[in-house]
């Protein structure tokens, strides 16, 4: 059975959480635009032998939303990481990623290697090499351009645009293209996001 429930942290975020199960702690990291309930499938399978938490990570759905920038560098989003194990009375976890996620997971594991027992990462490159191949390689600098628009005046506008329809086919859409449940019920797996963004 998946619980929904808030975990405040030390660095005073409150991180919304789905858990499910009991034993060996298995964290799971979404992406953007995505929320905790990604995990919803893995949390039931996993939660079988493991107490397996997804957090909705800062700014996302319903966790804590800080005003500014810098609250959302690596250094935070890592604190948050290990400071939801520390709340939830684990020293070692295993780390499952995706995404935005999966960044935020390499530094954890690289600042923190005795707290990670094992890593998987989905879709989200070693830092090292993502950052090489943005220098040298053009067709990655053609595929990772959306990042510079998102840090531009401009993003707001171009994801709200006609009924939030880029945001929508980067979820909704590339959700069943990739093999996800595209019925109502599985939309409603992502709706939480997209309601957040239009509030």
């Amino acid at each position: 059975m998946i619980r929904s429930r808030f975990v405040d942290l030390a660095n005073g975020q409150r991180l919304h959480v789905l858990a499910s199960g009991a034993g060996p702690l298995m964290l799971f990291l979404h992406g953007f635009p995505e929320y905790s309930g990604m995990w919803r499938r893995q949390l039931e399978h996993f939660g079988r032998d493991h107490h397996c938490v997804a957090p909705d990570q800062r700014g996302h759905n319903l966790s804590s939303k800080p005003a500014a920038v810098r609250d959302y560098r690596a250094k935070p989003l890592v604190q948050d990481v290990v400071q939801l194990a520390d709340a939830l009375g684990h020293d070692k976890f295993t780390l499952i990623a995706h995404d935005w996620g999966g960044a935020i997971a390499w530094n954890v594991a690289a600042w923190h290697p005795e707290r990670v027992e094992k890593l998987v990462i989905v879709n989200a490159p070693h830092p090292i090499a993502f950052l090489r191949e943005l220098r040298v390689n053009a067709a990655q600098q053609k595929a990772s351009a959306y990042m510079t628009l998102f840090r531009t005046e401009r993003a707001e506008a171009v994801l709200t645009e006609d009924g939030f329809r880029r945001l929508k086919r980067m979820t909704i859409e590339q959700w069943g293209a990739n093999g996800g449940d595209a019925s109502e019920a599985g939309h409603a797996e992502l709706v939480p996001c997209l309601a957040i963004a239009s509030a």
